[in-house]
């Protein structure tokens, strides 16, 4: 079962698309600051329900799920110089919890206590999903050949794992 630890969070994001799709509907119709404002008071009441799940979800990585869920609807909203703050913001944040988690990781274990360590790391994995997703979307959905490996790749990359699975684990690895 390890190896489909992946599944909850699945079927939980499954579950919140379309209260999150209704709400960004709604949302829609209200002003600019109205719509940030609205998806921030969405995005904490998911924190503080995926709360009461922490022992079977890792919160942040739902939060992740309602970012990718909301961003280009906030890009799309915002003016260029909004914009240029939003992707400064999130690259210091991510330049900052990424050198934390190196050094409380790797150099001085013992600089925080570890939960704090792990709320570190995760969020810098969090952060670093944004900043790739930026990275790509400035590249303007992507080049003609790095489209076409990602489309080889995405249209075959199930059946690979698949096929791995039932090498390295057994042909019950896929069942259980």
């Amino acid at each position: 079962m390890h190896h489909l630890c992946f599944i909850s969070y699945i079927l939980f994001c499954y579950f919140l698309t379309p209260y999150l799709f209704d709400i960004k509907e709604y949302l829609k119709g209200k002003s600019k600051k109205g719509f940030i404002i609205g998806i921030i008071f969405v995005f904490f009441i998911i924190i503080i329900f995926s709360y009461f799940f922490k022992f079977y979800f890792i919160p942040e990585w739902i939060c992740c799920y309602i970012i990718g869920f909301f961003i280009l609807n906030i890009i799309n909203i915002l003016n260029y110089s909004e914009k240029r703050i939003l992707k400064i913001f999130i690259f210091f944040n991510f330049i900052i919890l990424n050198v934390l988690h190196y050094y409380c990781n790797y150099i001085n274990s013992n600089l925080f206590p570890k939960g704090i360590t792990l709320k570190i790391t995760q969020w810098s994995q969090i952060l670093f999903a944004i900043v790739a997703f930026f990275i790509v979307y400035k590249r303007e959905i992507l080049s003609k050949k790095l489209k076409k490996i990602l489309d080889f790749s995405g249209k075959y990359s199930y059946d690979i794992y698949l096929a791995h699975m039932i090498y390295v684990k057994g042909a019950l690895s896929v069942i259980f």
